[in-house]
């Protein structure tokens, strides 16, 4: 049987049938405009206290590198058990696969067309606020712990933050000073340091906390660098150097893994586990000082990584297949209803900062894209038409492509998906389309673009809405991307720059 997911109506029909579909995706859409937007929305808190809300961001984890979601293997026990006492979110999804404009989607509730940081080095436009603006505006002290520059403060992400702890400590080149990143254990002794100095501080917190190090490289301290591949004997040890040499095995091979190449796989996992080690290490901290009760733990990621599946090995940013764009969404705390539950309505993670605030009983400014999934965490809806919402996400990589389009990432990868089906277009790469029936390939293996049993009317109904919202960009021209000789150099250190 097949199943028509826009109905039978078809796109381009006429110009007035456009619009009316036009208008119709956008109010299903992750990204929509819903009426009831247009009016600062407020919802209370079960309880008269306030409570703490601490947002977990792992760099670089993609979902299926996650025990909850079905990895096989002991990869994630500290966040699996956070997991038996919340919600899991079986298909949620980052609407671009780089970290500063996923992060800045993420804490504005936007598509980044609409807040117009398009990727890495891109600033955040004056004046623009995030959640935690508005967090501190309700009353919160509101604090980040950041691992990486492509997060750091000269981009805009410290605003509205009370404290941006930014210490980065590890160069990834031969300039000593030129200092990038720093370890998970770093990440959660100052987040840790920051809890035990706050005893006494009426105020509950929002605090978001970033690890960084599934991101290249892959160089997790022992015993994870060799926990997952115990028996390799080789000198990969998971440099820039060597993911580029494992790239080039890649593509000569097709894509088939050797000693090396999985031994680089394995390398990932071990940086996966070292960051749930220390995601243990923390939520102990808040249960030892006596928070946890009052205290909502989200666990979520940026944007997943491609190790072999596809033709951007080891890297994220270029395509939008599910390795990349499909990430984990854990959340345990008060109000979070039948522990263990899986929520198979789709979601974006542009939904967190609408959920957050709802959750926290603070009003919802004008403008945020996403929909609130509170309702979902309550157990008082099960998704209804909700599961029939159109989810999109956009490329950000390669740069060459930017220039001469108004909005950079125009002729980047781009992507719908709707239930279990998703069409991806990829215009720099010869105006490729591709289709995936997500229910039978979850691996995104098999295009069946010109031959699928869904019917054409709904494959050609899903390639013109996804063309419909390409179309859209900031009401002026999208800020500069970074031109500063300083910033470039850092971002060419991380693998960010063509």
């Amino acid at each position: 049987m097949t199943v028509s997911i826009l109905g039978p109506l078809r796109f381009g029909a006429s110009a007035v049938l456009g619009a009316v579909l036009a208008a119709s995706l956008a109010a299903s859409a992750c990204g929509g405009g819903r009426g009831d937007r247009d009016a600062p929305r407020t919802a209370s808190h079960p309880s008269d206290a306030k409570p703490n809300v601490l947002l977990i961001v792992v760099d670089t984890l993609r979902a299926d590198h996650v025990g909850a979601y079905g990895f096989r293997g002991d990869i994630t026990p500290s966040v699996d058990a956070l997991a038996r006492r919340g919600v899991r979110f079986e298909r949620y999804t980052t609407v671009v696969p780089t970290t500063l404009a996923s992060f800045t989607s993420m804490l504005t509730g936007k598509h980044p067309h609409t807040h117009g940081v398009f990727r890495n080095g891109v600033r955040w436009p004056g004046g623009m606020e995030g959640i935690q603006a508005v967090f501190g505006r309700g009353g919160y002290e509101t604090a980040a712990f950041i691992a990486g520059y492509c997060l750091s403060s000269e981009f805009g992400v410290s605003s509205g933050f009370e404290r941006f702890d930014e210490k980065l400590t590890v160069a990834f080149d031969a300039d000593p000073n030129n200092r990038l990143v720093r370890p998970a254990g770093e990440v959660t002794a100052s987040f840790v340091s920051w809890l035990g100095g706050r005893q006494g501080d009426g105020r509950p917190f929002f605090a978001m906390v970033h690890y960084f190090d599934p991101h290249a490289p892959y160089q997790p301290p022992p015993p994870y660098d060799s926990m997952f591949d115990p028996a390799y004997r080789g000198g990969v040890t998971g440099s820039m150097g060597d993911i580029d040499l494992g790239r080039r095995a890649l593509a000569r091979s097709g894509g088939v893994l050797d000693d090396d190449t999985r031994h680089l796989a394995a390398l990932y996992a071990g940086e996966v586990r070292y960051v749930d080690d220390e995601i243990g290490k923390l939520l102990a901290a808040v249960e030892r000082a006596g928070i946890a009760k009052d205290t909502l733990v989200v666990f979520t990621a940026d944007h997943g990584e491609t190790l072999h599946e596809h033709d951007d090995f080891f890297n994220h940013g270029p395509s939008v297949y599910d390795t990349e764009i499909r990430i984990p969404l854990i959340v345990a705390g008060p109000g979070v209803e039948e522990a263990g539950r899986a929520v198979a309505r789709p979601a974006c993670n542009i939904d967190l900062a609408p959920t957050l605030l709802e959750y926290a009983g603070l009003t919802i400014p004008e403008g945020i894209e996403g929909h609130s999934f509170l309702a979902e965490i309550r157990r008082k809806d099960p998704g209804g038409a909700s599961a029939e919402r159109s989810l999109f996400a956009e490329a950000t990589k390669p740069q060459a492509v930017e220039r001469g389009q108004r909005w950079p990432n125009r002729l980047k990868a781009r992507c719908i998906l709707r239930g279990p089906w998703k069409v991806i277009h990829t215009p720099w790469r010869g105006d490729r389309w591709e289709l995936y029936d997500l229910a039978s390939d979850p691996v995104e293996q098999r295009n069946l673009w010109g031959g699928s049993a869904l019917p054409r009317a709904t494959v050609d109904g899903m390639a013109e809405a996804l063309t419909w919202w390409s179309k859209t960009e900031p009401g002026g021209r999208p800020p500069e991307g970074p031109q500063d000789e300083e910033i470039l150099k850092r971002l060419r250190a991380l693998g960010y720059v063509d």
